[in-house]
């Protein structure tokens, strides 16, 4: 069979067998070009020859090569988006990173990097690299789609807002305004968008605050006063036949202080903190604990009971109601009565000071002049079944307290050089065994802390048998809980059974007796005068009656006071576990410097449109699979247009100069993308 020439051969060249050929992968099909003459242009010309003898033929680009054809089926759609799964991978390990780098100095100190470069900068750095690769991903995949928005008839101007989407921010939202139906290259403009806050977001994420850190280990170790066993330089052991226990006047006057002064407010001075600001290790809340005293009061107004007394029984010759407690306290108001009693119930050899105070009090009540008389008078609306005989001028208050030995559990640290404690629990001392068959009056008390910390090792009664032996380590046992307990000397406070007696001894005496009413005259009542200085030294119990207010706080204060006071004494003097140097608890000085706290709220954004991002590519490469060869991943490239180009010859296009004249006339053309059998072009409708 003789090929054929075109219709007209002008300017063409005379056909050379070479140029026809065989392809034995398409039987009967001959393929054979012509290069017009100066020009890059050709013809492909397929000429099929049936078995019946009859031959077909396709030109231009209808025709297909059988050599070429298939070879979009053939390729794997992740080689075309093998760049932007990269660039995905890296924005991931970038993300990361970041997060790493920000947990890596959150609530620590800012760190020193050589030339003055700071994590804000580096984060700053990382974070536009990372906006900068997500907005390439989502530029090609916008690209992606730009071709496959002409699977339907669109105005060709929108080929260039889809490009301008590609390129920016401001393309990006022109897009998101082409059509109200979402669609992946919209969802990509939001995307891109939203990664200008990439940087702003990650620097917000970035506080910086002052803050306290450890010193280096070079510096004095700061501590703490905390007694496990207090020696004989506050208390001396008398008498003959019995020991007559009894405590010295430091002690003494610790006492008085913390009946007379806040002892709590003034704060303990056993400390040393060379920074002036401190820590001290924790466990369960707990950095430090001491023996010493504990205090604690309830209130039994409603115990109190009235009682007549007849003229003849008063030195004064005037009766009246008397309200008195079991215990023997007593008080009325007589013309020179008995207005504030306290009585002790202690002795010489009790391990705890027990008492009661009774007292007028006028807390609550409401004062007002007398229009007649122009003196203060009192309305108490008191409820008090019991005593239907107490004036409705005057209201009552009966508290039963107590001062014990025990263990004081602290948590504390120090701040601008001043030592910050507060007591986080108690353990009173086992006193119900003094005397009995396992130790004498003289023999010393311990309690046990539990849990204790033993080489840095949490032990408690459940486990102390297990503690490891050590040189120099000792144990020793307590009644607790109802049970026998033995502990190595660490976890052990013992309170000295004559500074125990001693101290409640001095307590029974100083907290005993009554105070007085100074009337002024008949009608003139001022609840703030009132004497103690009867009985010999009962001055100590003045406080106690708070210029006429007292209330069970405030009497349950000025004996936290004096259990206060008694500890910090025992912790100036005590000593610790191994019983030969002074007790202290060793801790951290700090030093103040610049922290960086991370706010991880704004690390989400960034996380999230990662993902984002992701998700977007993912769907790209599905939808590029799922084409298979239907259609090439053109993406951002220009050379698909500048090879295929529109099938149709655009009329008058010398005059198309000026870009607003190509616009004008795209916006007029409604072109899609159409298909032949060796390849593609935007074709107009």
């Amino acid at each position: 069979m003789d090929p054929q020439r075109p219709a007209d051969n002008q300017g063409y060249h005379e056909l050379d067998v070479d140029s026809l050929y065989y392809n034995a992968a398409a039987p009967g099909v001959y393929m054979h070009d012509y290069h017009a003459l100066g020009t890059q242009s050709h013809e492909l010309k397929e000429i099929t020859t049936t078995d019946a003898g009859h031959e077909s033929e396709k030109t231009g680009r209808n025709a297909v090569d059988p050599l070429l054809k298939g070879r979009w089926d053939r390729r794997n759609p992740l080689r075309d988006w093998s760049y932007e799964i990269l660039g995905m991978t890296v924005a991931i390990g970038l993300l990361i990173a970041i997060t790493l780098l920000l947990r890596q100095f959150d609530d620590k100190e800012q760190p020193k990097w050589p030339h003055e470069l700071t994590l804000n900068s580096v984060v700053a750095v990382l974070s536009t690299i990372l906006r900068a690769l997500l907005a390439s991903i989502v530029a090609e995949v916008i690209s992606y789609k730009k071709w496959g928005w002409f699977d339907s008839a669109h105005p060709l101007q929108h080929l260039e807002k889809f490009d301008a989407a590609s390129r920016g921010v401001w393309g990006s939202i022109q897009l998101l305004f082409l059509t109200y139906k979402p669609h992946m290259a919209s969802f990509g403009a939001v995307l891109v968008v939203s990664s200008l806050a990439i940087g702003p977001f990650t620097q917000q994420a970035i506080r910086t605050t002052v803050c306290q850190l450890p010193m280096g280990t070079d510096t004095q170790k700061p501590s703490v006063r905390a007694a496990h066993y207090v020696d004989a330089s506050d208390w001396w052991v008398g008498g003959h036949t019995l020991p007559a226990p009894y405590i010295r006047t430091p002690m003494k006057g610790a006492i008085v202080n913390g009946l007379t002064t806040s002892e709590a407010t003034n704060g303990f001075a056993g400390f040393n903190c060379p920074s002036g600001n401190c820590t001290f290790p924790s466990y369960e809340g707990v950095t430090h604990s001491s023996i010493g005293f504990c205090s604690r009061c309830t209130d039994i107004t409603g115990s109190i009971r009235e009682r007549y007394v007849h003229p003849n029984e008063t030195s004064i010759g005037s009766g009246g109601y008397a309200f008195e407690l079991a215990d023997g306290a007593s008080i009325n108001n007589f013309e020179q009565g008995s207005w504030m009693q306290a009585v002790s119930h202690s002795g010489q050899y009790s391990a705890q000071q027990d008492m009661s105070f009774l007292t007028f009090s006028f807390d609550g009540c409401t004062k007002s002049i007398n229009a007649t008389t122009g003196y203060e008078q009192y309305r108490c609306d008191h409820r008090h079944a019991k005593l239907p005989h107490l004036s409705r001028g005057l209201g009552v208050l009966a508290t039963n307290c107590s001062l014990f030995p025990c263990l004081r559990n602290y948590e504390g640290s120090v701040v601008n050089g001043t030592l910050n404690e507060r007591v986080v629990s108690v353990v009173p001392t086992n006193i119900s065994d003094l005397v009995g068959p396992f130790r004498s009056i003289v023999d010393d008390r311990p309690v046990i802390k539990s849990p204790c910390l033993v080489d840095g090792r949490p032990f408690d009664a459940t486990n102390f048998s297990s503690v490891p032996a050590a040189p120099g380590r000792n144990f020793t046992w307590a009644i607790q809980d109802e049970r026998n307990i033995t502990a190595p000397m660490e976890c052990a406070y013992t309170m000295p059974w004559a500074l125990n007696f001693g101290i409640v001894d001095f307590l029974s005496t100083s907290l005993n007796g009554t105070c007085l009413y100074e009337w002024l005259s008949s009608t003139d009542l001022d609840p703030s005068v009132i004497t103690c200085d009867v009985d010999g030294g009962n001055w100590l119990l003045v406080d106690f009656y708070a210029g006429g207010n007292a209330t069970l706080a405030s009497v349950s204060g000025i004996l936290d006071n004096v259990a206060t006071s008694i500890t910090n004494r025992m912790r100036m003097t005590g000593l610790g576990p191994d019983g030969k140097g002074p007790g202290v608890v060793l801790g951290d000085a700090l030093r103040t410097t610049v922290c960086t706290r991370v706010n991880w709220g704004w690390v989400a954004l960034p996380a999230a449109l990662t993902g984002l991002v992701l998700l977007l590519l993912g769907a790209a490469v599905a939808q590029s699979w799922r084409d298979g060869g239907g259609r090439p991943v053109w993406k951002s490239s220009l050379l698909p247009l500048l090879f295929h180009g529109l099938g149709y010859e655009v009329p008058n296009k010398q005059t198309l100069v000026h870009v607003h004249e190509m616009k004008a006339e795209a916006q007029r053309m409604d072109v899609r993308l159409g298909k032949g059998e060796l390849d593609f072009w935007l074709r107009v409708d």
